[in-house]
């Protein structure tokens, strides 16, 4: 799955989770960034090409899914089988 993704998405994983240990922590480091330096914006645009691409590595702001689909993509980046379900909510 990790040769399938963009060598920036890659890369950008690696370095999240560099000072933490295989396993739950690194789920827990790619969590923490995305809550800490991230902003929620329901009425974000996504960009054009890339939705995951743009807000990660651009504006850093935009609605749930696409924080659901960034932490997706990054836990696969570091060997975790990940999916994103949608149509459910808890507060």
């Amino acid at each position: 799955a990790r040769a399938c993704l963009p060598a920036s998405l890659i890369a950008l994983s690696d370095e999240w989770v560099r000072d933490h240990p295989p396993g739950w922590q690194r789920v827990e480091a790619i969590v923490a960034k995305l809550r800490t330096e991230y902003q929620l914006d329901r009425g974000a645009a996504s960009g054009s090409g890339d939705p995951v691409q743009h807000f990660l590595f651009e504006t850093r702001q935009g609605p749930d899914y696409l924080f659901a689909c960034s932490a997706a993509l990054l836990l696969r980046a570091q060997g975790f089988d990940t999916r994103v379900v949608s149509g459910l909510y808890a507060s």
